[in-house]
């Protein structure tokens, strides 16, 4: 099944498309839905050894009927989040991090400082707090408090907004899949051969936890310090109850 076209827009600004589609049959690695209409997906991306299996980022804007087509051509995605209606990153291909500050209408590069595949990226939102700054002291509230992305050789990066995105040490040199942390300092990494790591102080020390697979992990959820699932390959989901001290098949 082919994706039927019937407009294009194109930005002078940024290299981003619009076409609005049906979604063909393609391979869509990623998916968020940020209320019951409105949706993002990479469409067309394949997670393997190749560095070029980037796909594009879509956008419905009615619960799925239609997509539209943001992205297309170079760079290709891979991963991306939103962490809320406006402010979004996307990741992919060598190093390669967007960012949206206007509910995607518009995306712009971010500097990673990495060439790495990047896979997963995932963004702390603040519980509406304000920091002082400015010759004068004036408020400004804060988009993020802080974020992590994730790829290819174990790949770890962390961002601020003051400091932008900096390497960080990691625990392992597998390939990281997927990130997910619940708030400042507890976090959770997942990735090839099974990989689980744990951190509870913000990234400075990861602990391996014990999935008991050696399938590719590709994503990681928790619903607050405790209930958490992981879903790997060849349709496996885990679950933990216990932050993951100990995940359980749940198939």
């Amino acid at each position: 099944t082919t994706a039927t076209v019937t407009t294009t827009t194109t930005s002078t600004t940024t290299s981003t498309t619009t076409t609005t589609t049906t979604m063909p049959r393609e391979i869509v690695c990623m998916a968020q839905f940020l209320n019951t209409s409105i949706g993002w997906a990479v469409r067309g991306a394949k997670n393997d050894d190749d560095l070029e299996v980037g796909g594009m980022l879509m956008r419905t804007e009615n619960s799925g009927t239609q997509w539209y087509e943001m992205t297309t051509g170079d760079p290709r995605f891979l991963g991306f989040q939103f962490a809320d209606a406006v402010h979004g990153w996307a990741v992919g291909e060598h190093g390669v991090i967007w960012h949206t500050n206007d509910t995607g209408v518009e995306w712009w590069p971010q500097t990673s400082n990495t060439t790495n595949k990047l896979l997963a990226v995932h963004l702390v939102a603040p519980n509406n707090t304000r920091t002082w700054s400015g010759a004068r002291g004036r408020q400004h509230k804060r988009t993020v408090e802080v974020g992590w992305a994730v790829g290819s050789e174990g790949s770890i990066l962390r961002f601020d907004e003051d400091l932008g995105w900096q390497d960080w040490d990691g625990p392992t040199e597998l390939e990281l899949a997927a990130v997910f942390f619940l708030n400042q300092e507890l976090g959770w990494i997942v990735g090839e051969e099974g990989a689980i790591f744990r951190t509870q102080d913000g990234g400075l020390s990861w602990e391996a936890q014990e999935s008991g697979l050696s399938e590719y992990i590709y994503r990681v959820y928790f619903e607050d310090d405790l209930i958490g699932w992981a879903f790997a390959g060849e349709g496996i989901v885990l679950r933990t109850v216990n932050g993951g001290v100990t995940w359980l098949d749940w198939n």
